[in-house]
């Protein structure tokens, strides 16, 4: 179950976002609805770390930039997948 961010109010227009940053590496970055979407989305190796912020934006695109997520959203998670095979 996905951790709610509080005190974030989205605006007019806007909706929650979840995005998920692989890596650190703002161009691998992937936008859902829920956490499930996002991860989904992501598909990081195994030993990749991810970031998970909760953001508002009108879409998944501007939920994906990394002036719009980093400073307006919520570091929500942040944690290494498993390793081996």
């Amino acid at each position: 179950m996905q951790r709610k961010a509080k005190g974030l109010s989205c605006g007019v227009g806007e909706k929650r976002w979840t995005v998920a940053v692989v890596n650190r590496d703002p161009a691998d970055s992937h936008a859902g609805r829920s956490f499930q979407q996002a991860m989904a989305q992501a598909m990081p190796d195994r030993g990749a770390h991810v970031d998970v912020y909760v953001t508002c934006a009108r879409d998944g695109g501007d939920a994906r930039l990394p002036s719009n997520y980093s400073k307006r959203g919520k570091l929500v998670r942040s944690f290494r997948t498993k390793r081996g095979g």
